[in-house]
């Protein structure tokens, strides 16, 4: 039941991407989305998001997360 929780909370994340006009809400879905895949173990579709989310804007957090997921991506 928890993981279904989280699943529905990303889709819903995921669906409201394309209405979002603001650059820096953007940002945070896709690294939210990102820290959940993360979490989930899906290192390339979280990867994926984190490219998307530093072409948005560039902060400590995000590349932080990006060097998280290419060492763990590395490690597999």
């Amino acid at each position: 039941m928890y993981v279904c929780m989280h699943v529905c909370v990303y889709m819903k994340m995921a669906a409201s991407l394309p209405s979002t006009k603001d650059p820096l809400q953007q940002r945070e879905k896709l690294y939210l989305l990102a820290v959940g895949y993360f979490r989930n173990g899906d290192y390339s579709r979280s990867r994926d998001l984190v490219d998307r989310c530093l072409t948005v804007c560039v902060c400590p957090s995000v590349l932080f997360m990006f060097v998280c997921v290419l060492f763990r991506i590395w490690l597999l």
